[in-house]
């Protein structure tokens, strides 16, 4: 139990807040915290359902919404030719604010999102600067802002990875960076609440179905090779199995377009966003990962927690690591449909080997349960 040294406030800095990992971790660790008030900055007012299930105790502060802020944005929104000076305006405004304003004082600034603007936030609020890492380091070191993001990293008291294999890579790229400042606290999923909410009715699918949990963005999310490796599935098997693409973004038309090619179009699903995914990876027949880059892939960590078998990538990085080199799901070269074709025959048409991935998914989703992260989570802020 963490022993109160001192009354504790946390503002948490988010660049948006629509249903995902990111968003999922946080209401993970605003749950658990002990700190005795809480809040969530969010730059963007671009809200989901998933907005619903903050905790009680987390003040909301949206920083759009604030007068002058939206003013500015109003402006930007008139008038097109004025919107890369209306973005600007904004952050210096949301700034100014984040400095000056009593109301928000804090003793920690948690940058919580993988953005400059949220990074550059968490530098003007006072006392401590910690900031989460959820991409892949590799994204940061091919960046044109790389200078900008290593400077504004560098300030920051605590920077927290969520895998050992994310901190190693941080660390390689940025040798600069001070090793002691970078620790590891692992995504986490509450297996309780995962269990109760994945027995929800589930209507938005019919007969069995294989599912891939990602926001539609082909930037991340290779769906290319998922729906061709699909194609070339079906021809080998006589179950007619659908495939749903659970999510939304700014690339679902074309993901749209590419499934309209296949033979199978018909049975490829795009049912947008649900707050609740467990509900359909729990009836699912397999679970499809496929990403080009990753931090973790806490997503993976749901569908064993739900007992499906996993198929994933073997991207850099967080897969590997989550599923045991192989032993918790499979493991397929990113990239490559053939090697994901024959995973999903292999899988879909072998119900040991199902089986045996189910029973160890599940021991393994349990490792990461919220009550074994509770402890070294509050010892980041409480130190002890």
């Amino acid at each position: 139990m963490v022993k109160n040294r001192k009354t504790i406030t946390v503002n948490f800095l988010m660049h948006r807040f629509r249903t995902g990992g990111v968003e999922q971790m946080f209401l993970n660790v605003s749950s658990q915290l002990k700190a005795d008030k809480i809040r969530l900055l969010v730059l963007n007012s671009d809200f989901d359902g998933i907005y619903n299930m903050i905790p009680a105790n987390v003040e909301i502060v949206a920083l759009q919404r604030k007068p002058m802020i939206t003013m500015v944005n109003k402006m930007g929104q008139k008038f097109s030719f004025l919107k890369p000076v209306s973005a600007l305006l904004q952050l210096l405004l949301m700034c100014w604010y984040v400095a000056s304003s009593s109301s928000l004082k804090a003793d920690y600034w948690v940058n919580f999102s993988d953005t400059l603007s949220t990074l550059l936030l968490a530098r003007f609020g006072g006392g401590k600067r910690y900031s989460w890492i959820h991409l892949n380091p590799q994204l940061i070191a091919v960046s044109r802002w790389r200078k900008i993001y290593f400077r504004l990293y560098g300030g920051m008291d605590t920077i927290v990875c969520v895998c050992n294999d994310q901190r190693s890579l941080l660390l390689k790229l940025f040798p600069a960076i001070t090793p002691g400042k970078v620790t590891v606290i692992y995504n986490s999923i509450n297996v309780a609440d995962i269990k109760r909410r994945k027995n929800e009715p589930l209507n938005g699918v019919a007969g069995r179905f294989m599912l891939m949990v990602a926001r539609l963005d082909m930037r991340t999310k290779d769906f290319i090779t998922v729906i061709d490796a699909y194609s070339a599935a079906r021809l080998l098997m006589k179950e007619p199995y659908k495939l749903v693409f659970l999510g939304e973004g700014e690339d679902r038309r074309t993901i749209q377009e590419y499934i309209d090619k296949s033979p199978y179009a018909t049975d490829i699903l795009l049912p947008g966003n649900d707050i609740n995914p467990y509900r359909w990876m729990t009836k699912a027949s397999l679970f499809i990962f496929s990403s080009r880059f990753e931090g973790f892939g806490m997503v993976l960590l749901e569908a064993l927690c739900c007992e499906v078998p996993v198929l994933s990538v073997n991207c850099p990085v967080g897969p590997a690591e989550i599923l045991e080199n192989g032993a918790s799901g499979k493991l397929v070269p990113v990239g490559d449909r053939t090697a994901m074709k024959n995973a999903i025959v292999d899988i879909l048409t072998d119900e040991r080997q199902a089986e045996s991935f189910v029973v160890a998914g599940k021991q393994r989703a349990n490792q990461f349960d919220v009550s074994n992260s509770n402890l070294v989570l509050n010892n980041l802020f409480y130190q002890i």
